[in-house]
């Protein structure tokens, strides 16, 4: 059994991403910048998981490429995390600001980190990339702590 404190970070960021109404329009609410996370409180001898599900489609109708989506790995995400990541190919779907259901091709980048501010600000970077370099309006992330063997 996991102690609560493990679980109720993640649990707090799916509440917060379900009390947002999803009709709701957001095209006229300022979007601000990312703040990173704050660290979580991992017990000794655990790692943060953490999930970021980017969407591959466009607002003008094309889609991410897959070289696209090698490079933004290659020059954004490896270097902050050069200890190891996996990327799964998903298929994803989400409410735009206007209301209208988005289905697209996603990728998921899972990250296994020991939890500081540093590699926090690193994730709040590459969202902020990724959502400035391909006009994404988010990217979700969910994090827990974890225990891991290699």
């Amino acid at each position: 059994m996991k102690p609560l404190n493990c679980l109720l970070p993640s649990v707090l960021v799916l509440g917060v991403l379900l009390t947002k109404a999803p009709d709701r329009a957001f095209a006229d609410e300022a979007q601000p910048q990312p703040q990173p996370m704050p660290t979580l409180p991992c017990q000794v001898g655990t790692f943060t998981k953490a999930e970021l599900y980017f969407g591959l489609a466009k607002p003008t109708g094309r889609s991410i490429t897959e070289l696209e989506w090698q490079q933004f790995l290659n020059q954004t995400v490896t270097p902050r995390f050069r200890g190891g990541l996996s990327v799964v190919n998903a298929r994803g779907q989400y409410l735009d600001r206007s209301g209208r259901l988005v289905i697209e091709p996603s990728k998921v980048l899972i990250l296994l980190y020991k939890s500081s501010a540093e590699k926090e600000r690193a994730i709040a970077d590459i969202v902020t990339t990724y959502k400035q370099t391909f006009q994404q309006e988010s990217v979700l992330k969910i994090s827990a702590c974890v225990q891991v063997a290699f």
